[in-house]
């Protein structure tokens, strides 16, 4: 019998069929979507930052870590990869214009730039770091050969297969160069002036004593990305290696890196949340509305005798049957659904996995959602239709939609509390428990907010009513007011177009939030345009000597000095801590750029001044981990004039020299140092001029009369950004998935909405309504749904949206701030009234066009 009712109504159970399907479709195209994302999330860290999540560093002011610290943190619980590596600087012997060795009469080789050279392991140090080859291939270890940046090559005369002279301790060394890097990834170290040896070759070269200078971390799966995993970690090496190396976090990424991915992993966990919420959701709109339409049938069956198991019976048959043909159907839709996604996405991406990336369980998910929904779906109205009598099923078809009870939008109402409750609360804990209790906080939130939509029908109806009428005359004020009679048809409706809104809204506005957080973190961390190295102290007067040169809108100086930690109980070693002094003009310099303050450190402006006045320092959050320093702190260094407290103006994040860095005023490094001269000068392109331009402007006046090196950011900036505007493009195409199941979900109930009342239609025909005003009352109908639907979409998902700001500081300790976006509330706005016309059209045009005979006669 059920198998026949499925047959007997095709177009019934075809769009019964398309519901489930598309629900099942949604949560699959969503987990393969977003585990591309997270793949290519990693990717831009890995591209940008190395794959590094721990760094081992030689203690104090050792040179290296033993070779034994290698070996223990290998065997280390957690431990994926341990890599080493051994850094030391030189400088290129002077060329003259012939490309000859320029030697003076005492036969002493000029100098010319200076090069950094990083020993590397050639096997295990392309699977931490990006090492992007343009032509030729790795070094061999144990081989006098080199890697260089392209760069680099180009601006000294080097090719592929050509000499690397380097001058060594004792001689000259020649370095076949097999391969050249793209600028991109570990080839911009040192601004691109790097060559890579393998590691025992830098050893013999340049005389160095056994050890590392550091060895890079690499954690096993699902530790990297979690902060507090990553911590304990950190907590376990330390244990081990006890007074024998230091271990922290990487400067360049610091504990950030994880904070920031754990912000986006949440973002993409709320977004599947939501899409498998609308999954089912939609599967129930469609299974609930069929049979309700089939009330006075199943009436009828009962009538004749059918037990109410029986009615139970062969509704879930029937559902059986058609969520497993759904579930088949929608597993290949998702697929097809993910590979157009993916299709979008790499006109937006340069990193993407290789092919999709879903799971035996993103698949057992679907069909369990598809399933299960629909079981839910069939067994609330199926055991509502068994339990009334005959009598009433058969007058049920008029009046059984027409009432909510006042415990529905009561329950919403406490739905809502328990989610504002279960945001905020608890505020610690294992992040895994924190990201379940959030995302319940959002379930709790959605169904508050659904349950919730009779109350508002019910009071915008003058509102609404009076909208509908002006716009579609008499006929859309009838239409208008069809909303009363099936409140909780309505309320099904606008639940599945308004989630979309929402996810739209939460998703876009977070994007916005963090893509602004990282503009900041680039004008701040990278501010400079220009950054000018010096092969020797320099004076600061070069600093107004750049001045000079057209588009040069403003300079800095600044002097690196290598200074001891004083206070003994600090010391971990007999020797005392070496940390790096960088003297600035805190007015100059922030003329040129900034710092960027870690969270929690109050107004910027307070701690700049406090740094101006002098004896004050700023210090990295390598730094203020080590020392266990917060702000207002002290801090003591030695100086020439003895021991010297500073107080501890603030906490920044840097990046050069392992994290080791503090910074101070010129004033001090004068007065208790007695240095005064600058190793670097970042430079402020005027708006108007080309960096790169003013760059070589620099270089032809200046590079070989001084030997310094210019580096232009605005290429690494633009890149970064451009990034986060294809992640932004991501999240975008990710929303097009809600926009689809919020149409087809409208569209499945309008249909429906018209097969039911075909009668009723019919009878306004008969009665003399032309086929126009048949449509205008059905699309007035769906432009209240529509206006219900923004209304909704824009007031949860702005308070949903500042909450989401909320979690993810609590989940991963950033520090974002919520920032108001227009556009997505504009966007949601202009799809709810398109989508609510549009999906429309179709059912409204069958509803003109059916004969008012058939239409009579129609059950």
């Amino acid at each position: 019998m059920a198998w026949r009712n499925l047959r007997t109504r095709p177009g019934r159970t075809l769009l019964t069929l398309l519901g489930i399907a598309l629900g099942v479709a949604a949560v699959l195209a969503t987990s393969i979507t977003n585990r591309n994302a997270t793949n290519t999330l990693n990717a831009l860290f890995e591209r940008t930052l190395g794959g590094a999540e721990l760094q081992i560093t030689p203690l104090g002011n050792q040179a290296t870590v033993g070779e034994s610290v290698l070996d223990v943190a290998r065997q280390a619980p957690g431990v994926r990869l341990a890599v080493p590596m051994l850094r030391t600087s030189t400088v290129l012997p002077g060329l003259l214009g012939d490309g000859r060795s320029a030697q003076n009469a005492s036969g002493q080789m000029a100098l010319g730039k200076s090069l950094q050279i990083i020993g590397i392991d050639p096997a295990l140090e392309p699977k931490m770091r990006v090492y992007t080859l343009v032509a030729g291939r790795f070094p061999a270890l144990g081989q006098y050969e080199a890697l260089v940046c392209q760069s680099f090559a180009e601006q000294n005369d080097l090719t592929l297969g050509g000499a690397l002279l380097l001058s060594g301790p004792a001689a000259n060394e020649r370095l076949k160069i097999t391969g050249l890097l793209a600028n991109e990834g570990a080839a911009m170290t040192n601004g691109g002036n790097v060559a890579f040896v393998p590691i025992d070759v830098v050893s013999d070269i340049f005389a160095l004593e056994r050890g590392y200078s550091e060895i890079s971390i690499q954690a096993q799966d699902g530790i990297g990305d979690d902060p507090q995993a990553l911590a304990a970690l950190k907590a376990e090496l330390e244990s081990r290696l006890g007074q024998s190396a230091r271990v922290g976090y990487p400067a360049a990424r610091a504990d950030q890196v994880p904070r920031m991915a754990s912000s986006y992993q949440l973002a993409l966990a709320f977004f599947s949340v939501v899409a498998q919420f609308m999954g089912a959701f939609l599967i129930y709109n469609t299974f609930a509305t069929t049979v309700l339409e089939r009330t006075r049938e199943i009436g009828m069956l009962r009538a004749i005798g059918m037990q109410r198991r029986q009615v139970m019976a062969q509704v879930l048959v029937e559902a059986g049957l058609l969520s497993i043909l759904g579930c088949l159907l929608g597993l290949g839709a998702g697929v097809l659904l993910a590979r157009g996604l993916m299709a979008l996405m790499r006109g937006f991406f340069q990193v993407e996995a290789a092919g999709l990336a879903f799971t035996a369980t993103d698949l057992a998910k679907s069909v369990g959602i598809g399933l299960l929904g629909t079981l839910l779906a069939t067994l609330l109205p199926a055991r509502q239709a068994a339990r009334i009598s005959p009598i009433e099923a058969l007058a049920a078809r008029g009046r059984a939609d027409q009432r909510v009870r006042p415990a529905v939008w009561q329950g919403g109402l406490a739905l809502l509390g328990v989610g504002w409750l279960l945001m905020y609360r608890p505020a610690t804990g294992p992040t895994q428990w924190l990201v379940m209790v959030r995302m319940a906080a959002f379930v709790a939130f959605l169904m508050g907010a659904v349950l919730t939509v009779p109350v508002a029908v019910t009071v915008l109806e003058p509102v609404t009513r009076w909208l509908a009428a002006r716009l579609y005359g008499a006929m859309g004020a009838l239409g208008a007011l069809n909303l009363k009679r099936s409140v909780t048809r309505t309320m099904v409706t606008v639940a599945s177009l308004a989630i979309s809104l929402i996810m739209i809204i939460e998703v876009d506005s977070l994007v916005y939030i963090l893509k602004r957080d990282v503009s900041d973190w680039l004008d701040h961390a990278v501010g400079a345009d220009l950054l000018i190295h010096a092969p020797y102290p320099m004076r600061q007067s070069f600093a107004q000597t750049l001045l000079s040169i057209p588009g040069v809108q403003a300079t800095s100086s600044s002097r690196a000095i290598e200074v001891q930690v004083a206070d003994a109980a600090l010391d971990r070693t007999t020797q005392r801590d070496a940390l790096h002094l960088v003297a600035i003009d805190p007015e100059q310099f922030r003329q040129v750029g900034g710092k960027e303050f870690v969270a929690g450190q109050g107004d910027p402006e307070a701690a700049w001044a406090l740094l101006s006045q002098g004896n004050t320092l700023f210090v990295s959050s390598v730094v203020a981990e080590e020392y266990g320093l917060q702000q207002g702190g002290r801090l003591a260094l030695q100086t020439r004039r003895g021991r010297q407290e500073f107080t501890v103006a603030g906490i920044t994040t840097e990046f050069d020299q392992q994290g080791l860095v503090v910074t101070g005023t010129y004033d001090d490094l004068r007065r208790l140092f007695g240095e005064s001269r600058a190793d670097l000068f970042s430079v402020k392109v005027a708006a108007g001029y080309d960096a790169e331009r003013v760059a070589q402007e620099i270089r032809n006046r200046f590079e070989q009369s001084e030997g310094i090196q210019v580096q232009a950011t605005q290429a690494f900036k633009e890149g970064v950004m451009m990034f986060y505007d294809r992640l932004t493009s991501l999240f975008s195409v990710l929303g097009l998935v809600g926009v689809v199941i919020g149409t087809m979900g409208l569209l499945n109930t309008m249909t429906m909405n018209v097969l039911e009342r075909t009668r009723e239609l019919g009878a306004l025909r008969a009665l003399g309504s032309l086929g126009k005003q048949v449509v205008q009352i059905v699309l007035a109908e769906a432009l209240v749904v529509g206006l219900i639907s923004a209304l909704y979409g824009i007031v949860f998902g702005y308070v949903l949206s500042r909450v989401l700001v909320t979690a993810a500081n609590l989940i991963s300790g950033y520090d974002l701030r919520y920032a108001f976006n227009v556009r997505p509330y504009l966007l949601s706005l202009a799809i709810a009234l398109g989508v609510s016309q549009l999906a429309t059209l179709a059912p409204a045009r069958r509803a003109a066009r059916v004969a008012i005979t058939l239409a009579l006669k129609h059950e």
